[in-house]
């Protein structure tokens, strides 16, 4: 009977701690549903602030393009017009009613019009120019596309060159307003993709629409970037710069990208070429798009090599300046290639073939190299890859 006596104690004993065990666990987890709903409610919070300040933005992006004295028409990702300013609507002759929500190549062939990009085409007592520039990342929501309209012939009692000083000069000013803006919504942003990103990383679907997220991000912030330079070109501040620094922190930049396409970057720089005498800001913002550029162009597990060298430009690229050499720096890259037609037109402002391409990139990376008092060298053939070289005098008087 004691034995009995002692078997049902114990039971009752066990079952006491199994429940105070339950118990315990239950209420741990109660403490972390309330922190998680805290936490989701101040993300909430945030993504509610930012996009009060998105549409804030839009508005302001809705007030300069009515000011702008180019045409500017927003496509959706389908191909839809959702929106033309006044000026594309001068040059169009259209109203809102006919061209709201329709198909933007079925407009364009009732114009008449080549296919974008074209420049210097005659049409009545206008000669009109056309590029586009991509908004966001192609494949993702939301992507739009920006097709511009330029009607020289509407310049009537000034010259065209006071002209087109003048407007750009309005321009830059707004997109410098509108990049400041943008870039700091965008920091905001890309922290709360961020905090996403860690929550769902066990969520293979949702994390992978959070990476995506923040790729969009990053393109967007190199965008901001390139319009701000554009807009309003920074007045350069030379010091020495280390090479190999430079193109650490363009690694690091472009860490990401490099990783998911299995980029292989080989880098050589040679010991008198180490150190180069220029704007770090500018030289950064000019290796990056290069770099970039390469990256998008090559295939998955694609090679890009830099190389760093004392040399001089070929002799048809530029007459030699110095007898003390130049420092070349050079990306090459073995991908697709540029069209031969396409390759003297390359540095121009918003020309480009490429679905997710701006135009801004090289242009910015010539206007660059110009600010130092050096040059660019392009060579490229299709289908076989592209090699840019900067090249920069080794002595010359800081201005």
């Amino acid at each position: 009977m004691q034995e009995i006596a002692r078997s049902f104690s114990m039971d009752e004993h066990s079952g006491n701690s199994v429940m105070g065990q339950v118990d315990d666990v239950h209420q741990r987890l109660l403490d972390r549903v309330r922190y998680l709903d805290l936490e989701l409610r101040a993300v909430s919070i945030g993504l509610k602030s930012k996009l009060e300040k998105t549409c804030l933005i839009r508005d302001q992006l809705t007030q300069c393009m009515e000011t702008v004295p180019v045409g500017v028409i927003l496509v959706d990702q389908d191909g839809h017009v959702q929106r033309a300013n006044g000026a594309a609507r001068i040059i169009c002759g259209w109203e809102v009613s006919d061209y709201e929500g329709r198909s933007l190549e079925a407009l364009w062939k009732c114009l008449g019009w080549p296919p974008a990009p074209f420049t210097d085409l005659p049409v009545e007592n206008r000669i009109l120019s056309c590029w586009e520039e991509v908004l966001g990342t192609p494949g993702t929501v939301p992507c739009w596309t920006a097709r511009f309209l330029s009607d020289s012939g509407r310049v009537l009692n000034e010259t065209k060159e006071h002209s087109r000083e003048r407007s750009l000069k309005s321009l830059g000013e707004r997109v410098a307003k509108i990049a400041h803006d943008l870039r700091n919504s965008m920091s905001s942003v890309e922290l709360l993709v961020s905090l996403v990103e860690r929550r769902v990383c066990g969520d293979p679907g949702a994390h992978k629409i959070a990476q995506q997220l923040s790729r969009s991000v990053r393109s967007l912030e190199l965008l901001v970037d390139n319009l701000s330079t554009s807009a309003n070109p920074r007045k350069p501040k030379m010091k020495m710069i280390s090479v190999n620094s430079l193109f650490d922190q363009i690694e690091l930049l472009l860490a990401h990208p490099i990783q998911s396409h299995q980029i292989v970057l080989n880098r050589t720089i040679d010991s008198g070429a180490e150190n180069i005498l220029g704007d770090p800001i500018l030289l950064t913002q000019a290796c990056l798009n290069l770099v970039n550029n390469a990256i998008a162009a090559s295939p998955r597990g694609g090679v890009i090599n830099v190389d760093s060298r004392i040399t001089f430009p070929p002799s048809n690229v530029v007459p030699p300046l110095t007898d003390q050499g130049y420092v070349r720096i050079q990306v090459q890259d073995f991908g697709c290639g540029i069209d031969p037609e396409d390759l003297p037109h390359v540095c121009q402002p918003f020309y480009s073939k490429m679905k997710s391409g701006t135009g801004l990139g090289l242009s910015i990376v010539r206007d660059v190299t110009d600010v130092h008092a050096g040059t660019v060298d392009i060579q490229s053939q299709k289908g076989q890859g592209t090699t840019v070289s900067l090249y920069f005098p080794r002595q010359r008087r800081l201005a």
